[in-house]
């Protein structure tokens, strides 16, 4: 049996930079869950009290996860 063909799918996180505020303030490199999610306990985490995650959108907008 030729084993070349199997491919194994191993998940891993990823991270995504999170600042206290829109000029880049205490930016950091928070992980994510395998299924790319943040959750708001990771967060919380270096970020005490925060209740949601403003991000600007390639169009250029404002956007709100609360």
């Amino acid at each position: 049996m030729d084993n070349s063909d199997i491919k194994i799918n191993i998940p891993t996180s990823q991270h995504v930079r999170v600042a206290k505020n829109q000029k880049g303030e205490e930016e950091i490199s928070l992980p994510t869950d395998f299924d790319g999610s943040l959750p708001l306990r990771t967060v919380d985490v270096f970020f005490p009290g925060a209740i949601g995650l403003e991000f600007k959108s390639t169009d250029g907008l404002f956007r709100q996860l609360l």
